[in-house]
């Protein structure tokens, strides 16, 4: 095999989305580097018979099921559990151990990274081997993997530019989120292929790559005060909730789309009046693009808060656009999403 490039991320769509977009732009072949789970080998893929790359991708995109896709055993590090601090050692010992045999096959001239569990080995590896690294930063706050990684980086590119007091100030660059290349169509159109009324007001509920279960519980809340109608729903809920919500939404007299996941998003872009949402960066870009009346409802947890940062930066650069909600003020924010809704569609 010639020289290739290594695109690494995973365990979500919104680290491999991006890298399948910037493959599509390489001619050099890609292999992609993502943890072990289901989601991750899915979007690969999905990339593969072309559903997912940008027009104009590499010939050896497009042939089936990827055969370039390494997919590494490193589970979740658990801080406060020292006594799997052995396990993890050997894990990414072994996840090392397969990366120079990759090295040897597909001799990469340069690493790409959306940051993640999964560049560490990867990045390190590439250090010994001294092949360049970019690091593409795309939240408005770096997260941990990627403020670890960036010293070692060629090239860090970022999207927020309040990114930039958490990143080293030599070799950064601004690079615009890679957003793909979407398909066009009409929200009629749109409509008529995920099966709803091609004339009803459409409200779209996204809840990331894996569901969300709040917003999927805050979606039955704010149902409850739309006439069915007048209103359609588009969801995608994970894979947990969506059949119940299904069944959920036909109880109550709404025409619905409910998915577990459902990889030509732009379609829901294209159908959607109004969206409500999670704040990955991904989804936030690419609903920019699509210039579509959204209200962000960021994750945060112990562990992140990146989502209430992407949320904010883009609020503040499209006011008219994005409206943000807490989650912590659930009652508040039903009251406030039913206000937007009224006021913009009816």
């Amino acid at each position: 095999m010639k020289s290739s490039i290594w695109y690494v991320g995973g365990k979500s769509a919104g680290h491999i989305i991006p890298l399948i977009t910037l493959a599509g732009k390489e001619s050099k072949p890609a292999v992609f580097i993502t943890t072990h789970r289901d989601l991750d080998k899915k979007l690969i893929d999905a990339a593969a018979v072309h559903q997912f790359s940008p027009q104009g991708c590499h010939p050896e995109l497009v042939s089936g099921s990827h055969p370039n896709h390494l997919a590494l055993y490193l589970p979740d590090v658990q801080r406060k559990k020292i006594w799997l601090y052995p396990w993890y050692m050997l894990t990414w010992f072994w996840a090392s151990m397969r990366l120079f045999y990759w090295y040897g096959r597909t001799r990469p001239e340069k690493v790409v990274s959306t940051g993640g569990l999964t560049a560490v080995p990867v990045f390190l590896v590439a250090r010994l081997m001294r092949v360049p690294c970019e690091l593409f930063e795309l939240n408005a706050l770096p997260g941990d993997a990627v403020r670890l990684l960036a010293p070692f980086s060629d090239t860090v590119f970022y999207c927020y530019k309040t990114a930039l007091q958490h990143l080293p100030t030599r070799r950064l660059q601004y690079k615009p989120y890679p957003v793909r290349d979407f398909m066009q169509v009409t929200p009629y159109h749109a409509r008529i292929q995920l099966g709803l009324d091609p004339h009803r007001k459409t409200i779209c509920f996204l809840g990331g790559s894996q569901g969300s279960h709040f917003i999927n519980e805050l979606a039955l809340r704010i149902i409850a005060g739309l006439n069915p109608e007048r209103f359609q729903i588009l969801h995608q809920a994970g894979a947990i909730d969506f059949v119940s919500l299904a069944a959920e939404y036909a109880e109550k007299g709404y025409k619905a789309y409910v998915v577990d996941f459902y990889q030509e998003i732009e379609l829901f872009y294209h159908a959607a009046d109004f969206v409500i949402c999670r704040a990955g960066a991904g989804t936030l870009w690419e609903l920019e693009y699509m210039q579509v009346p959204t209200c962000i409802i960021p994750l945060k947890t112990k562990a992140t808060d990146h989502q209430v940062y992407n949320a904010q930066a883009l609020c503040a650069q499209k006011p008219q656009q994005f409206k943000l909600c807490l989650q912590d003020d659930a009652e508040r924010s039903i009251e406030r999403i039913l206000e937007m809704i009224n006021h913009l569609l009816l």
